[in-house]
This record gives structure tokens, sequence and C-alpha cells, in this order.
């Protein structure tokens, strides 16, 4: 198969594909590297996604428990959002009903707007808000079992299969923080390759947390998880598939 590199560059972008280019010997290597950034970002995306489902209903699951309703995450009384993640549950609330009634219908209603049902807004709410209550703020709100009167630690019930030392917001919130950014990189197409700490690292951190929630979507994961064959191999292979030209 010959492809051109002229196309390949307009719909990349000349900016885009310099990144690759300085890290390969010639242009034909380059596009190997692009190729293999797609495949292990492919790859990726599976095990992030799977990990923001079971991050979302795990945290829910904890905080229904404890605070012995299901719509604890939007309740003041239950827990006092910082301005960012207020600004989430109430962007959610808008999507939902956009969805529902029109994108008019909603605007022109939006200072009228009821809450969604519960399980509709868990839906709209994102990996970065569900991520974020793991953030160091959150630690005296939904994590910190020792503060005075006694609050909410929601790590045992959200991460039951973790030791005593990582059952922690502490070990496990900076390691979702970092996958987060990783889900974002590749949901914008930007390379994977050079990030810091190794993609393998971020792959072992996003099983491992995924483990601690339960180890059934982690074993599962086993039948469509190919991160490691496509790491382990590398880029040259793409070499034999296509011929560069002008």
């Amino acid at each position: 198969m010959q492809i051109s590199l002229a196309e390949f560059e307009r719909t990349v972008s000349v900016d885009r594909f310099k990144r690759y280019r300085d890290m390969a010997d010639n242009d034909h290597e380059a596009v190997c590297l692009y190729l293999w950034n797609l495949e292990l970002s492919q790859e990726l995306y599976a095990v992030l996604s799977s990990l923001e489902i079971a991050l979302r209903n795990t945290i829910h699951a904890a905080g229904t428990a404890h605070f012995k309703r299901d719509d604890w995450f939007r309740e003041p009384s239950c827990v006092q959002h910082f301005d960012n993640q207020q600004r989430m549950i109430n962007g959610a609330k808008y999507k939902y009903w956009e969805n529902k009634i029109g994108k008019q219908a909603a605007k022109a209603q939006k200072n009228t707007l009821g809450w969604p049902p519960v399980g509709d807004h868990i839906a709209q709410l994102m990996f970065g808000f569900w991520g974020s209550l793991m953030n160091g703020p959150y630690e005296p709100l939904l994590w910190d079992p020792n503060k005075t009167p006694p609050g909410p630690n929601l790590s045992q019930a959200a991460f039951p299969h973790a030791s005593r030392a990582n059952r922690k917001r502490e070990v496990i919130g900076p390691i979702v923080e970092e996958l987060l950014k990783l889900r974002n990189r590749i949901s914008h197409g930007e390379p994977i390759l050079w990030w810091h700490p190794p993609v393998e690292a971020h792959y072992q951190n996003a099983i491992k947390v995924l483990s601690w929630i339960s180890p059934a979507p982690a074993s599962l994961l086993t039948f469509v998880d190919h991160f490691s064959t496509a790491h382990g191999q590398g880029h040259s292979n793409y070499g034999k598939l296509f011929t560069l030209v002008p």
C-alpha cells in the first residue's frame, strides 16, 4: 500500500507530525510511530473506560450507603461541593434536559429545570467529576474518618479489595488524576509514547485500581485487552505494511 506523505501531513498537521519526526530517523519511521501511538491509545482506552465506569459506580454506591440517599452527590446537606464540581453537576443536569426536551426548550427553561433521575444524572457526570472527588480538598468531606466530629470515609466501601496501606485517598487519588490526564490526551489524539511516567506504568496503575474496586472487570478485560502485546511489539512491524511516497 502506498501512502502519500503530503496527504498525511495535510490531515494530521505538520506540527503534530513533527513530534514523531523528532523521534524518528526518517519520515517512514515517523509514520510507524504515529500508528503505534494510535494502537496503544486504542488499547488503553478500553482499560480507562472500564475504570471510569467502575470508579463512578463504586464511589456512588459507597456514598449512597453512607449518606443513606442516592442523590447524595448533589445534595448540599451531604457534600458541600467546590465551585468546579458544582459546575459539573449543574452542567450534567442541563445536558440531560437538552437531550430530553431539546436545546431550545432547555435554554428557555434553564432556571426552572429540576434534577434529572439519579441514574440519568450520574450517567452524564464525566470521569473528571468522579476523579476530582479524590482530590485533596475532598479529604475531610468524603475520605477522612479522623476529623472531629468523625466524617465519612468511603475508602473501605469504594475500594474493598485494596490493602489497608493502599486503601487511602492520598494513594489512589493521585493515580486516578494521572490516568484522567492520560485519558484526555488519548481523547484529543495527542502523543502518549513519550508520556511520563511511561504508558506501561499508567496501564499497570489502571489495572491495579480497577482490581482494588473489583477483580471481576479486571479479569474480564483480559479477553479484549492487548496492550501488553501491542506495546511489546513496538513500531517496526508497521513498516512492512506501507510505502511512503511524496
